[in-house]
Parts: C-alpha cells; sequence; structure tokens
C-alpha cells in the first residue's frame, strides 16, 4: 500500500472512512499504518483548538466578525471552545511553531499578556525552562519561573480575600479579550447565555452583599 501516511485521514484514502460517527475501517492495515492513525488520532485532540483558532481566525480576516460568530452558532460549537480558539489565534501559527507551543501554552499567553513583546518575552522562558502551561500561568502571574512542586507545596495558604481579588483580576483579563463591552454584547445568543448563567451567582452574591448595608438589614 502506498497511502502516505499523513493522508490516512484523507476522504480520498480508500478503505478508511471518517464519518459522523466514528471511523469506519474497511480493508487490512499494516501495522505502520494502524501506528499512524492512532498518532493521528493523538495529534488532533492535542491541536484542535489551534487548529480551530487559525480557522476562525481566517474567517474573522476574510468574512467579519458576525458571519464568523453565526457559523460557530449554527455549527453548534461550544462557547467555551470558541472563546480559547479566540485567545489562541492572539498567539499566530508561526509564533506557537517557533516556541513549540501547544495550545494550552498559547491560551496561557494570550490570555495573561497583553502585548506582544509580553507573549514573546515569556514564550522564550518557556521554551527555555520546558514549563508546562499550569507553570507558566503560574510563573507569569508571579513574575519568575515557578514549578509545579513549589506551587503545590505553596497552596492552600492565605485567607478568602485574594481569592475573590484573583476573580476579580480573572474576569478583568477575560473582559479585555474584547475590544468592548459593546462586543460582548453582540455575541450569538447562546454563548450570551451561557455568560449570564456564569455570571448570575457573583451577581446574586454582590446583591446580596450590598442588601446587608442598608439601614433595616437585620445583621
Amino acid at each position: 500500500m502506498n497511502t502516505s501516511l499523513t493522508s490516512l485521514l484523507s476522504p480520498a484514502t480508500p478503505g478508511i472512512h471518517l464519518t459522523a460517527h466514528g471511523l469506519q475501517i474497511t480493508r487490512p492495515l499494516d501495522w505502520t499504518e494502524w501506528r499512524e492513525l492512532l498518532s493521528q488520532a493523538r495529534r488532533i485532540k492535542k491541536t484542535y483548538l489551534s487548529v480551530l483558532s487559525d480557522i476562525t481566525d481566517y474567517g474573522r480576516r476574510t468574512f467579519g466578525d458576525d458571519p464568523v460568530n453565526e457559523a460557530l452558532e449554527q455549527l453548534e460549537f461550544e462557547m467555551a471552545d470558541a472563546t480559547k480558539a479566540h485567545v489562541i489565534a492572539l498567539i499566530g501559527l508561526e509564533r506557537r511553531a517557533k516556541y513549540d507551543l501547544t495550545s494550552e501554552h498559547a491560551y496561557v499567553l494570550g490570555h495573561l499578556l497583553e502585548t506582544a513583546e509580553e507573549r514573546d518575552h515569556w514564550a522564550v522562558i518557556c521554551q527555555k525552562h520546558n514549563l508546562t502551561a499550569f507553570e507558566l500561568k503560574k510563573s507569569i502571574e508571579k513574575g519568575e519561573v515557578i514549578r509545579e512542586a513549589e506551587i503545590s507545596a505553596n497552596s492552600g495558604h492565605g485567607d478568602g480575600i485574594p481569592s475573590v481579588q484573583a476573580i476579580r483580576f480573572q474576569f478583568e483579563k477575560w473582559q479585555r479579550q474584547f475590544p468592548d463591552r459593546a462586543h460582548i454584547l453582540k455575541l450569538p445568543k447562546p454563548e450570551r447565555r451561557k455568560i449570564l448563567d456564569l455570571l448570575n451567582p457573583i451577581v446574586e452574591l454582590a446583591a446580596s452583599l450590598e442588601t446587608s448595608f442598608l439601614p433595616y438589614h437585620p445583621n
């Protein structure tokens, strides 16, 4: 069989059919072909969000935000995936390849850092120290390289107030992914509904806290 291993999942590959429900194999495979299929499945899982980011980034540059958002809604993409892809797209394919960044690394860089210079700076550090995405996140937050063992050793300390501050910090970081609030209000309806559902517990707690300061409140 002379089929190129890099195209085993191509629609043109005989005897291997990718369907809406799985992979149908209708001819004998040798060990090398089977092993490559397994490897491709792993690559698909690891690169899914990066690939989605490149597709949607091209679409936004070519067709505009509204058609892309509508397509994502029609094809029933998860809001979380679409949002992560939007952030990963801030770290272009060339940079991801240059610094050997996974989609998780790229998401951390795009989510936590504002400028291309900052992102390149930490991408170099990430590659040099072979940081996991979790270590990269914590290192950026601390301003120096920190390993998972050190993070685990320091976990569980501190009171509740810094945690609330951290929530606000992350919320503001998330909000800055968008040009302005109007952009958030133009997201597809299912995405806006999910955002509202996630924020409701925070809004309800804030309302209860505000009420607790009123003169007639029992506390």
